[in-house]
């Protein structure tokens, strides 16, 4: 199984995402083509993530493969496909192929939905970046391209007060667990020497325990985990 692989996914969702949108402003506006489209997408990226195993993983730094997993390289890209990994990612794979067959209907009288869709495909490979990576950087990278679809996402009634208020909340409350993280990823580092995550549990120091609780905070904000759920209720129930 070609390590390559592994990025395939994401290559498709990022590549559907301009396609949905190019085509939406080049060939035709009309809702139920844009929805297919992108269901066709997310269908493709969940076979492809179907082929993946636990032998499949991808370690990419500037200078070409690496062959030791326990360096950090900046610029570098790890990730590995598990089973865990490929059931998380085929279950969001599969729910985001009902929320585009379904958002045809939903979003027949709005004349934005040319943006709804590439936005849906970014959120998507977010989601499978997150469960794929292998590393505290890039499980940062593509958690932050998931939140900023999502702000947009949720404050995509925009015309509507409350949908700019949760949007608002959101993006607010987001900055925090994303400045939270980035501490956390620094003391990470500091205490062991690397931001692998095998090798990022191994922290018996009060830099690497200090560390893991500011991780938990800042993906706590982002979950939604009580009692750092302050921005769910207008996200979900007025957005």
């Amino acid at each position: 199984m070609g390590n390559n692989l592994v990025i395939l996914p994401l290559i498709c969702l990022v590549g559907g995402a301009f396609a949905v949108y190019l085509t939406a402003r080049l060939v035709t506006r009309q809702n139920a083509v844009l929805a297919s489209l992108t269901a066709l997408v997310l269908i493709l990226s969940l076979i492809l993530v179907g082929q993946l195993d636990s032998d499949t993983r991808l370690a990419v730094t500037n200078g070409g493969p690496m062959p030791a997993w326990g360096n950090f390289t900046p610029g570098a890209v790890f990730l590995q496909a598990d089973p865990g990994a490929v059931l998380i990612a085929e279950v969001a794979l599969g729910l985001g192929i009902f929320v585009a067959l379904f958002s045809g209907r939903y979003l027949a009288l709005d004349k934005r939905y040319e943006t709804y869709y590439p936005l849906l495909l970014l959120l998507m490979t977010g989601i499978i970046g997150m469960v794929l990576a292998v590393d505290l950087f890039n499980l940062y990278l593509f958690c932050e391209l998931m939140s900023l679809c999502t702000y947009v996402l949720v404050a995509f009634r925009r015309r509507t007060d409350t949908a700019i208020e949760a949007g608002f909340k959101y993006l607010i409350m987001g900055s925090v667990g994303t400045i939270t993280m980035l501490f956390g990823i620094s003391y990470v580092f500091r205490a062991t020497g690397s931001i692998i995550l095998p090798i990022a549990n191994c922290m018996d120091t009060l830099a690497g325990r200090t560390g893991l609780a500011f991780l938990m905070v800042g993906f706590g904000i982002k979950s939604a985990v009580v009692p750092l759920h302050t921005w769910l209720p207008d996200a979900h129930g007025r957005a």
